[in-house]
């Protein structure tokens, strides 16, 4: 789970540094199927219309002189999430920003685990 969050707290910091007054808030979400987080910035955001280039390893919708990084972080957070039962889902905003979304379900054997 640290890795998860690290990628997409990671993310947040840095597409929203260049914001005169940065913002990011990371609270409890409530989805049919479990409990939660989500983590939300007010950075440079993506075209939704992009959004599963986002999740393959290496596609970048930024120049890496923009935003440095591998293009990475999304993919490994979701396949982590994935391995283990659990979801991410997102939204954006070009411009806007962009939250992300983690789903823990209860009631599973593994609950606990991760």
């Amino acid at each position: 789970m640290r890795i998860v969050i690290e990628n997409l707290v990671d993310n947040a910091v840095k597409f929203s540094s260049k914001r005169a007054a940065p913002e990011i808030v990371i609270d409890p979400q409530q989805a049919a199927d479990g409990a939660g987080f989500g983590i939300r910035d007010n950075g440079a955001g993506f075209a939704m219309g992009y959004a599963e280039k986002l999740m393959r390893v290496g596609s970048r919708l930024h120049a890496e002189g923009d935003f440095p990084g591998t293009g990475i972080g999304l993919a490994i957070a979701r396949r982590v999430l994935e391995k283990h039962g659990r979801r991410l889902w997102f939204g954006a905003e070009e411009g806007a920003g962009a939250s992300f979304f983690v789903c823990l379900p209860g009631n599973r054997e593994t609950s606990g685990t991760l």
